[in-house]
């Protein structure tokens, strides 16, 4: 599971280890003093296609709601 800074928690990454999930999320500042948890940054920079992918799908809302099939939005 890759995630940003957000999902840096100690429940969070005691859930994805007890699931066997590999976490690539990377550590917040104020957690850096407890030590250095291991993190593939390759992996990481990929999930930037699934980002943008989504965020394209988010653009193109019509894709998922079929506006164009509504009874309101029909010329006949």
């Amino acid at each position: 599971m890759a995630g940003d800074k957000g999902y840096s928690y100690g429940r969070i990454r005691a859930w994805l280890r007890r699931h066997k999930i590999k976490a690539i999320i990377p550590q917040r500042e104020d957690q850096r003093e407890r030590g250095e948890l291991a993190f593939d940054k390759d992996t990481y920079r990929r999930r930037s296609i699934i980002e943008n992918c989504v965020g394209w799908l988010k653009e193109c809302r019509r894709i998922g709601t079929r506006f164009e099939k509504l009874a309101v939005t029909s010329w006949a």
